[in-house]
C-alpha cells in the first residue's frame, strides 16, 4: 500500500518554490571535488560520510558547512552552470512542472565573479535544459543579510534590470538574527516599483516576531519557512487574510532542530486553518531530500490525501511570483496532471 502510494505521488506533477541553488549540487558532484574539499572519493560515496558531515547543531552551524562546500564546487561561471543544469534536469525528472529556484550572487563578491557571469550562465543551463519541456523556472535573486543593506540594493537594481529575461522576485536570506530586516527596505521598493516579487526567510531561527518585520518592515506577500508563525495567534490569523504564503520545508526544519519530528511540522496545522502554504526542498543536497520525497512525507507523516497534495499544489500556483495569465495556464496543467494520474495514467 505504501509503496504504490509514493509511486503515485512520484508521477504526480510537483512544484517547488524553496529551493537554493547552491545548496542543490548533485551529490555524485562532490565527486569530481574530493580534492578540493581533503577528502577521497570512496569516503565521499559512503552513506555514513554525509549521514556524519552534513549533521547540524543549528542554522549557524548549517550556514557554515554550506559555505564551505558551496565556495569549493560552484565557485566559477561554469561550475554554475553545471550545478543548475544538473539541478533542472533532476526537477524535469520528479515531474516537476514549475520551479522559483533562488541563487545568491552576494556570493560572487569574495570569489570575484560578476552578477552577470552568474545569472548568465544559469540561464545558459536553463535555456538548454528546458527546451521542448513541460517545466518552467523563474529566478529568484537572493542576498543574505551578513552582507549588508547598501550590497542589497546593488543586487536589488541587478534584479529589476534583469526582469525581462526570467528573475521573477528577490529574497533575503541567510541568519535572520543577523540583523533587522527593515533596514533592506530600499533595497525590496526597488524590487517591488520593478514588478518583482518580495519574499523572505523568517520565522526559522527567529520567532513570530520574525515574521512580523518582514511583512510590515518589507512588504512581502511570501515567507520563506515561517514556522514560528504559530506562536502568535494574531500573526496566525493575519497569515491567512491576507492570503500570505509561507514557503516551507519540513526536513530542512528536523535536519536543523526547529522541529523536533516530522510528524510534529506545522504545516498540517497550518493548512487546515486556511494559512496558504507550499513544500520545498530548501538545499537538497545538504537534507538529502527530493521535491517528490517532500511530497511523500505529507503524506506519511502528515497524512495528507491525494486531494489535499492536489490543493498544497495549487496553493503554490497561486503564491508564486508568474503574472496571472502565466498562473491559470499553470494550474490547468496541475489539474489535469492530477486527474490523469489519479486515474492511473502518466503525468
Amino acid at each position: 500500500m505504501a509503496e504504490a502510494r509514493d509511486e503515485t505521488i512520484a508521477r504526480l506533477p510537483k512544484i517547488e518554490l524553496h529551493l537554493h541553488l547552491e545548496g542543490g549540487i548533485r551529490r555524485s558532484t562532490l565527486l569530481d571535488f574530493a580534492p578540493q574539499l581533503g577528502v577521497t572519493r570512496e569516503s565521499l560515496e559512503s552513506p555514513e560520510w554525509a549521514q556524519r558531515t552534513f549533521r547540524f547543531q543549528d542554522l549557524g552551524h548549517f550556514l557554515k558547512t554550506m559555505r564551505l562546500y558551496t565556495s569549493t564546487c560552484v565557485g566559477t561561471p561554469k561550475d554554475y552552470e553545471r550545478t543548475a543544469r544538473e539541478l533542472f534536469e533532476d526537477l524535469v525528472a520528479e515531474n516537476c512542472r514549475y520551479a522559483e529556484i533562488s541563487f545568491d550572487p552576494t556570493r560572487g563578491i569574495p570569489l570575484h565573479m560578476t552578477f552577470e557571469e552568474i545569472f548568465g550562465a544559469i540561464c545558459r543551463a536553463r535555456d538548454s535544459v528546458l527546451a521542448g519541456k513541460t517545466m518552467q523556472v523563474g529566478l529568484i535573486v537572493a542576498f543574505a543579510r551578513s552582507r549588508g543593506a547598501e550590497v542589497a540594493v546593488e543586487f536589488a537594481r541587478a534584479a529589476a534590470a534583469a526582469r525581462n529575461r526570467g528573475v521573477v522576485g528577490i529574497d533575503l536570506h541567510g541568519d535572520e538574527l543577523a540583523g533587522p530586516a527593515e533596514d533592506f527596505a530600499e533595497a525590496y521598493a526597488i524590487a517591488r516599483d520593478a514588478g518583482l516579487g518580495l519574499r523572505a526567510h523568517a520565522g526559522e531561527a527567529g520567532g513570530a516576531d520574525s515574521v512580523w518585520s518582514v511583512i510590515r518592515g518589507l512588504g512581502v506577500s511570501r515567507v520563506a519557512h515561517g514556522v514560528r508563525a504559530k506562536e502568535d495567534p494574531a500573526l496566525m490569523e493575519y497569515l491567512e487574510t491576507h492570503a500570505i504564503t509561507l514557503d516551507m520545508c519540513p526536513v530542512s526544519n528536523l535536519m536543523l532542530g526547529v522541529v523536533p519530528a516530522l510528524a510534529q511540522h506545522p504545516i498540517r496545522e497550518f493548512f487546515d486553518r486556511g494559512v496558504r502554504v507550499t513544500v520545498g526542498t530548501d538545499d537538497p543536497l545538504f537534507f538529502d531530500t527530493t521535491i517528490t520525497g517532500e511530497y511523500q512525507i505529507l503524506a506519511r507523516e502528515m497524512h495528507f490525501t491525494h486531494d489535499e497534495l492536489r490543493r498544497i499544489t495549487l496553493m503554490a500556483v497561486d503564491g508564486c511570483f508568474l503574472q496571472p495569465a502565466e498562473k491559470a495556464v499553470l494550474r490547468r496543467d496541475i489539474e489535469q496532471g492530477f486527474d490523469r494520474v489519479l486515474a492511473g495514467g502518466a503525468s
